[in-house]
């Protein structure tokens, strides 16, 4: 199942100026799902990071996004993937001067990401090293 990578957006003049008005209200870890095959597991996999992002609610005070991320992790000698994760994240962001759509946007594309990556690479290294398994360093940034 692909996920479809955003458009990028231009950056609004204002940008810079409004971002140290935005403030994270919360990041919730809505649902996920793993599939492990250890048989597939192997001392040098390719990891490949996907993620999209949905705008769920949002006016000139706050938005609401869904992040959706797909890891697979695919041993070097194999074709099949030996890992694949799920997981959608719900993040909320808040501004108490008015924001532009325009504003919105670059932001979900910029500064969002910088915020939820990490957070996700933590999830999915934890769990994965508590599932038995070699713990699973997602990378940084998505291609």
């Amino acid at each position: 199942m692909p996920i479809a990578k955003t458009k990028k957006q231009a950056i609004p003049k204002d940008y810079k100026k409004a971002v140290p008005n935005i403030n994270l209200v919360d990041i919730i870890f809505q649902s996920g799902s793993w599939e492990v095959f250890r048989e597939k597991l192997g001392d040098e996999n390719h990891i490949d990071l996907e993620f999209n992002t949905e705008v769920l609610e949002q006016d000139t005070h706050h938005t609401v996004y869904k992040q959706k991320f797909l890891v697979k992790v695919i041993a070097k000698d194999q074709k099949d993937y030996a890992v694949t994760i799920n997981c959608n994240i719900i993040v909320t962001c808040e501004s108490e001067t008015e924001i532009t759509k325009e504003f919105w946007k670059a932001y979900e594309q910029i500064s969002l990401p910088v915020i939820t990556v990490p957070y996700f690479r933590e999830c999915v290294y934890s769990i994965s090293g508590k599932m038995g398994i070699p713990p699973i360093v997602v990378p940084h940034w998505v291609k």
